[in-house]
């Protein structure tokens, strides 16, 4: 899982389903990168409209352009690391086909588990992680 060892996911998994809060500092020391990273472009990287522009509008440029860790970060990480807008085509058990614009893959829908076949979400990391509009 590269630098987050298995425990913090299982635990920030756990915080994200079941809302349950997390202090901003243990946020910060865990996505540290992210952080530094929103902080180029933003006073107060706290605030939820910045860290959703940050994502969909910076932040695969980044990874593009291979600037800091994605420099000399595998492709597949890459490909996962950025967030893509797509649309559900299948939902069974805890997944989702989704449909984007790198083709079709299955992610999990902890996030979202009301979204419905033809909605439209953003995936990052294997995860759909919050509704989206059509347009």
């Amino acid at each position: 899982m590269g630098e987050i060892d298995e425990s913090t996911f299982e635990k920030l998994r756990d915080c994200a389903v079941n809302l349950k809060p997390i202090s901003r500092e243990e946020l910060e020391k865990i996505f540290h990168r992210a952080f530094e990273k929103i902080k180029k472009y933003y006073d107060d990287p706290w605030k939820i409209e910045i860290i959703s522009d940050y994502f969909k509008n910076k932040h695969n440029g980044e990874i593009d352009r291979g600037e800091g860790y994605y420099h000399d970060a595998p492709i597949m990480i890459r490909k996962l690391s950025k967030v893509h807008k797509a649309r559900i085509l299948d939902k069974k058990l805890n997944t989702f086909l989704v449909e984007y614009p790198e083709g079709n893959r299955r992610v999990f829908n902890d996030f979202v588990p009301e979204a419905k076949i033809g909605d439209h979400v953003f995936i990052h990391f294997g995860y759909a992680v919050e509704m989206a509009s059509e347009k």
